[in-house]
């Protein structure tokens, strides 16, 4: 593996730790709790465009972890909820620009009611692969760097957070801290970086 090989998925995910909170704080407005369907009245908005640039990053960010884990520790137990993963975040990306999109032909009643029963249901979703890929790595962690096991432990904070619902809202913090424990995962040399 050369140095740079995960310059891009390392600056990827500063860039999706930098815009994963702003989006949701300063653009959603999910601190207030207004789930509600901002703006959906008024179709497409450029916030819509910047959440599917977020799910293009998150996707990007799974295969990027997916990738790395085959190629430093051939491990490939994790291959089917990574997928799982991948497909979940463009099914919820999508879906919910496609809503948005529709909103003048539906109503911005019913698209708002559907985006949050998509939204949930997709959270509780998140929460659970997050919790069998934190479990998973930790179960496995004797043989890999201290940092992944630092990732596995956050996983599993943020899929409770997501399971619980309620609680959801800490992800705001914590996928940005998952984030960034990847991104120095992925910069660093094979065998430089680990946490004391």
């Amino acid at each position: 593996m050369s140095d740079k090989q995960f310059l891009i998925p390392g600056l990827a995910a500063i860039a999706l730790a930098i815009l994963f909170p702003f989006y949701w704080i300063y653009g959603v407005g999910v601190v207030d709790f207004e789930l509600s369907g901002k703006g959906i009245a008024n179709g497409l908005q450029a916030l819509d465009f910047v959440f599917l640039v977020l799910g293009a990053l998150t996707a990007y960010f799974y295969v990027s972890v997916r990738r790395a884990l085959h190629e430093h520790y051939h491990y490939s137990s994790l291959d089917v909820v990574f997928a799982c993963m991948i497909g979940l975040v463009v099914l919820f990306h999508v879906s919910t620009f496609a809503l948005d999109a529709m909103a003048a032909n539906v109503g911005s009643d019913l698209a708002s009611e559907i985006i949050v029963v998509i939204t949930l249901l997709c959270m509780f979703a998140f929460g659970v692969l997050d919790i069998v890929i934190g479990v998973m790595l930790l179960r496995s962690a004797n043989d890999r760097p201290e940092i992944l096991r630092v990732f596995a432990i956050a996983n599993l904070i943020m899929g409770v957070l997501e399971v619980t619902i309620l609680l959801s809202v800490g992800v705001i913090v914590v996928f940005p801290l998952v984030l960034v424990i990847m991104a120095m995962y992925f910069m660093r040399s094979p065998e430089v970086v680990e946490f004391v």
